[in-house]
């Protein structure tokens, strides 16, 4: 059976933010207590974990100069992508729970949308990379590229020499 539990408007909420969660059911799935501050430290953890990650490729990157060429332009926008997806959802955790309450329309969802936009960025990031590898690969296959027409164009002046 679900239980929907609903919230009343107190001093310094916003209406329309507990207008939503009222009518979302979200409110029903309270993650108040010990198990609610064991899974907010762990996402916290993580988070951390993957913006220092993310910042230690960034400074690689920007570092040396071997490293600057396409594949690794794009290798570091996805880890900027991430780096700003990890800081999004870490303002995210700060201003869930009670504080969500407090926030206005604009501020709930910018909150909400750069996980998103972000996270977005991320997944194209990735099929960027993913495309960038297929052409490389597509254009090192043997008998294709413009090795392989140099190659072409050589052999003829080689078996007139012979003859």
């Amino acid at each position: 059976h679900t239980h929907t539990h609903t919230m009343e408007v107190e001093e310094g909420m916003n209406e329309v933010i507990v207008r939503h969660y009222n009518h979302s059911g979200k409110l029903s799935r309270d993650q108040s207590g010990a198990a609610g501050a064991y899974k907010m430290a762990v996402l916290l953890l993580l988070c951390c974990a993957i913006v220092l990650e993310n910042l230690a490729v960034l400074l690689a990157l920007c570092r040396s100069r071997r490293l600057h060429g396409r594949m690794f332009r794009l290798l570091g926008n996805l880890a900027l992508s991430d780096l700003l997806a990890g800081l999004a959802y870490l303002v995210n955790i700060f201003t869930s729970g009670r504080r969500t309450f407090s926030l206005t329309p604009a501020q709930w969802l910018a909150r909400e949308g750069s996980v998103f936009v972000f996270l977005s960025a991320s997944t194209f990031g990735l099929l960027a990379i993913g495309i960038e590898r297929h052409s490389t690969m597509a254009h090192l296959r043997p008998g294709h590229g413009p090795r392989s027409r140099l190659r072409l164009r050589r052999r003829p002046r080689r078996w007139g020499r012979l003859c």
